[in-house]
């Protein structure tokens, strides 16, 4: 579990250590978008808010597009919150989306 400022900064350690893979299949926003909103009616877990966070740094490129899931999300009363890393993040360069 992540509790302290401790717990955080050792836990973004271990993830600055990990090799960043690539795979050649691609992303599918729409849909685990969709997935994640399905999540948040059918876990038994019951919060105050229903957010679903989403950070990328490429094209959407397989399944329902990004949009198509969003507003879906959306309509269920769900807040989306999107993040997407600038082109050099901590040291590392993000590849281009072409790539």
């Amino acid at each position: 579990m992540i509790l302290t400022e401790a717990d955080i900064a050792a836990f973004a350690e271990v993830l600055m250590q990990r090799p960043r893979k690539f795979y050649g299949g691609g992303t599918a926003i729409g849909d685990a978008i969709l997935y994640a909103a399905h999540a948040l009616e059918t876990k038994g877990f019951e919060g105050r808010r229903r957010i679903i966070n989403v950070s990328g740094d490429g094209p959407d490129r397989n399944g329902f597009p990004a949009v198509v899931g969003r507003d879906q999300a959306v309509a269920q009363g769900v807040t989306m919150n999107g993040l997407p890393p600038p082109k050099s993040f901590c040291g590392r360069t993000n590849p281009s989306p072409t790539t």
